[in-house]
């Protein structure tokens, strides 16, 4: 690189960080009650379990002497103190009534949460049409929805979870009246009225809605709610309001009060929710810490409240895309019942099986409730996640072989070190942008090296006028800029692989699974599952004038079914690993189909087992995690595997006969996998059992990867799992310069 542009480049304003890359205010401070009289502040802090266990075994300085037997009783009799101090705490901080500046603070951290919901829409049922910009949202509120989602989510410092039911139920836990004058951020409206809609009932005390006062605006009398059947949760004018669904009769202010206590009984008639909800009322003051995934305490909406489950029945949701009913029959053929696709955000179930983790509420997620998706897949299913933790990885040998060149945009270190690598490199002309965040190759676009330091040249040249002032640079030395498609910021730029294998003149690739079928903090356990491969419909070129034709350069699916001639073309594009096997033996590149399969099978498992084992130890680790994920690669002409990306939705549909012999075995051997990871005896005591147990039991395609039971995947019996993911190297896979 020129030393004149690395100049230019290090002495570019640094601009203002974005909105959502600037410090964020702190939030509102968790109102914490006094400290329990025999507890001091300033006291010692009390010892972990790990260092009562370090003293007793003589670890420390101060050793305890004594046997082993005698050990263990000390450490058995320090774990009884310390819990008895908990309880005796926890009694304590229940008793003790808040502050009066306890409860104002709590008042705007309700209001707060409350915001944090802003432009979630109202019901499903007013989204079915594919076309409106809240069909198959990942969150659906209406108005008491609203309320009972920011208590549950602030229960700690409520001091409750609140109990099932409407608006009318919410009604009968704050009873305290309060005149419009002294109304107080925070505090509740309930609206009562009868509806136009022959035959639609008001709820009990006629209340048709509830919306959350916080005051300010013209009028003063600002509320936050979810109004509008079609629209979304949103800051109010006026909770004086005419509707077009019923007329409204009365209007009820209430106090806050009751809930600040830590009070939330139905003091008017709790008798009828008692029947209502089957329930006791012991439950409906709040709902117990430990409670059965039956418990009558959820997030449903209005339209489904009261409805009780079958204690007896296992139930899962599958939300309403991508293939749902292979995972819906699966399940039912397991024993299980589907809940209706408006339960999405429904906290009780015994299994979830939705697009993405947004849809998991991982904060009511019960230990050994299944869910699909591990809660920071992002770690290698984002493009940056990828990078990041390969590169934590492999350390000074990254990238491996079978990773590309890769540069992220928002480090001024990587966009030096590209530049370098481009003027020091005449081969390798041709780059691969990759934004991150989307996928479907959205914003994916091949250029020029000439082209890149067009790019930074651009930028350094650009006046005062349009620069950003200098000095906002993120602890990470990240710094932003705000200019062309490829804009320094959020996105990466890749080696692109110039000479790829092709089929019959089409560039290809090859979709694979692997499957994390427990993700516990002590065990881990992970599989590989073969795919299809993915043709592109138009001859590869690396023709300049082509260069953005996306159907010559990207197979994604979502793609290459925006060609023209998908509907005639589409079924060829898509080959078994049998067809490709038969392909490389016509073309000279191997002599037995069988040999040449089995060989990239075993190429495919060690690179995602590499990825896996790079990523288990940042992944969030709990009993019911589990995830089927799509891994993406190209191959060299020397048949070397190279990761494009890791995929946390793989398309499950099944657009023709191939798609057809591998994505429903995958699904329904998924299920026996994660079913038999995380049994459970009739005592309800986890059944432990090693991945080759699991693997036996099962039989199938799914192939064993790596298990904390130590019998992982042995790459032709070459090596083991013993020597980690530096044994990549040993895969004799194409250099890294293509």
């Amino acid at each position: 690189m020129s030393s004149a542009l690395k100049e230019n480049y290090m002495n570019l304003p640094q601009p203002v960080l974005s909105p959502s890359k600037q410090a964020k205010p702190a939030n509102v401070e968790k109102v914490n009650n006094p400290p329990a009289p025999d507890v001091k502040q300033g006291d010692k802090q009390e010892p972990t379990d790990e260092e009562i266990m370090l003293q007793l075994a003589g670890k420390t300085e101060k050793t305890s002497g004594g046997n082993l037997q005698g050990n263990f009783a000390k450490f058995r009799a320090e774990r009884a103190r310390q819990k008895k101090l908990a309880r005796a705490n926890k009694k304590h901080l229940k008793e003790t009534p808040k502050t009066l500046e306890q409860k104002d603070a709590l008042r705007l951290k309700f209001v707060e949460q409350c915001k944090k919901y802003m432009g979630v829409p109202y019901h499903p049922s007013y989204h079915k049409d594919e076309s409106s910009p809240f069909h198959n949202a990942p969150l659906y509120l209406d108005c008491c929805g609203l309320t009972r989602r920011a208590l549950q989510d602030l229960a700690e410092d409520f001091g409750f979870v609140i109990g099932p039911g409407n608006q009318a139920y919410q009604f009968e836990t704050c009873p305290e009246e309060v005149a419009e004058a002294d109304l107080k951020p925070g505090d509740l409206i309930f609206t009562a009225g009868t509806y136009f809609k022959e035959g639609k009932k008001p709820q009990k005390h006629d209340l048709v809605h509830i919306e959350v006062f916080i005051g300010g605006g013209e009028s003063g009398l600002q509320t936050i709610g979810a109004r509008r059947q079609t629209g979304v949760v949103e800051i109010l004018p006026s909770y004086k309001f005419e509707s077009k669904s019923y007329k409204i009769t009365k209007q009820y202010c209430r106090s806050l009060d009751t809930w600040l206590s830590g009070k939330c009984t139905p003091l008017l008639d709790p008798k009828y929710w008692e029947t209502k909800f089957k329930t006791n009322t012991a439950h409906l003051d709040s709902c117990p810490d430990k409670k059965s995934v039956f418990d009558a305490c959820d997030d449903d909406e209005e339209h489904n409240e009261g409805e009780v489950l079958d204690e007896n029945a296992k139930y899962f949701y599958v939300n309403k895309s991508n293939g749902w009913k292979l995972v819906s029959d699966a399940l039912e053929k397991r024993g299980y019942t589907r809940l209706p696709f408006e339960y999405n955000f429904r906290t009780q179930f015994d299994l979830k099986w939705v697009e993405g983790r947004s849809a998991i509420n991982y904060a009511k997620h019960e230990d050994g409730q299944l869910v699909n998706h591990i809660s920071n897949n992002d770690v290698i299913t984002n493009k940056i996640g990828l990078l990041t933790t390969l590169q934590d990885s492999y350390g000074a040998d990254f990238p491996p072989a079978f990773f590309p060149m890769t540069y992220r945009l928002d480090r001024p270190a990587d966009v030096l070190q590209m530049l370098e690598d481009i003027e020091g490199d005449e081969e390798n002309k041709h780059w691969i942008h990759k934004p991150s965040g989307k996928n479907c190759g959205k914003g994916i676009e091949v250029i020029t090296s000439e082209a890149v330091k067009e790019l930074v040249t651009k930028k350094c040249g650009e006046n005062e006028e349009n620069a950003v002032p200098s000095g906002s640079v993120g602890e990470d030395g990240v710094i932003e800029s705000r200019y062309s498609n490829l804009n320094l910021e959020n996105g990466l730029v890749q080696k692109y692989l110039t000479k790829p294998l092709l089929l019959n003149g089409k560039k290809f690739d090859i979709r694979v699974y692997g499957l994390v079928s427990r993700c516990t903090p002590t065990q881990f356990t992970s599989f590989y599952h073969p795919g299809y491969v993915r043709l592109s419909l138009e001859d590869f070129t690396m023709d300049e004038a082509r260069l953005g034709d996306k159907f010559v350069h990207l197979t994604n699916a979502s793609v290459q079914k925006k060609h023209q001639d998908y509907k005639e073309r589409g079924i060829e594009s898509i080959w078994s690993f049998e067809q490709l096997g038969e392909y490389l033996v016509a073309n000279g590149k191997t002599t037995s189909k069988e040999a040449a399969v089995e060989d990239l099978n075993d190429k495919f498992q060690f690179v995602i087992n590499s990825v896996l084992k790079s990523a288990k130890n940042k992944f969030n680790r709990k009993r019911g995690f589990f995830d089927l994920l799509g891994f993406d690669f190209m191959l060299s002409e020397d048949l070397s595997p190279i990761l494009l990306e890791v995929n946390t939705n793989p398309a499950l549909h099944l657009d023709c006969k191939v798609m057809e012999g591998v994505i429903p075995n995958a699904v329904e051997e998924t299920m026996d996998l994660v079913m038999k990871s995380h049994e459970m005896n009739e005592g309800g005591t986890e059944v432990l059992k090693s991945g080759r147990e699991i693997t036996e039991e099962v039989g199938g395609r799914f192939k064993l990867l790596n298990d904390t039971f130590g019998e992982g995947f042995d790459y032709n019996g070459r090596f083991g799992v013993g020597k980690g993911i530096d044994a990549v190297k040993a895969l004799r896979l194409s250099p890294r310069n293509d």
